[in-house]
């Protein structure tokens, strides 16, 4: 009778156990979907600064934080979409702005952009300007997660995913 006892309490401790984790495995990924955002407004009218850079899954050596001596008001490698079809920013150090559309299924094209011929006097590690340009021109998918905003494009045989966090 004890072992039949024991039995069951281990059962329906171990019923309880997997009916609590599959439960938190379920809020778990329903709090990952509600902090992702398939409504591209969330990210108009929004200064992004680019934070990181990959190339084929591995990162670059682009890093913000070497920028931030040098660019004292947040400016450089920035992205700003008005929600009218124009997305501008700063590079490094050159202003652009460009038309782009968007499609189903978080697809984005950019059209030719146009920028201001300011000579460079530094060029940040892991990044050049025209680098910067061509991505934002190739760019053919947009990822929101959070407060980052990723920009997908493929130039030749190499894909390239943009993060850029929002600046308060």
């Amino acid at each position: 009778m004890n072992k039949l006892l024991v039995f069951i309490f281990a059962v329906l401790c171990l019923t309880g156990f997997t009916v609590n984790a599959g439960a938190r495995a379920i809020q778990e990924k329903d709090a990952l979907k509600a902090s992702e955002s398939n409504n591209f407004t969330d990210n108009v009218g929004k200064k992004w600064i680019l934070t990181k850079v990959s190339i084929n899954g591995k990162d670059t050596d682009f890093n913000r934080d070497e920028l931030i001596s040098m660019d004292n008001q947040g400016e450089l490698f920035s992205l700003n979409f008005d929600g009218k079809g124009t997305l501008s920013g700063v590079g490094a150090p050159n202003r652009y702005s460009g038309p782009y559309t968007l499609s189903d299924k978080q697809t984005i094209k950019v059209q030719p952009m146009r920028s201001t011929l300011m000579a460079s006097i530094f060029e940040p590690k892991g990044l050049k300007e025209n680098d910067y340009y061509v991505y934002l021109q190739t760019a053919f998918k947009w990822a929101r997660i959070d407060r980052r905003l990723e920009i997908h494009s493929k130039t030749g045989d190499d894909t390239v995913i943009m993060t850029f966090i929002f600046n308060d």
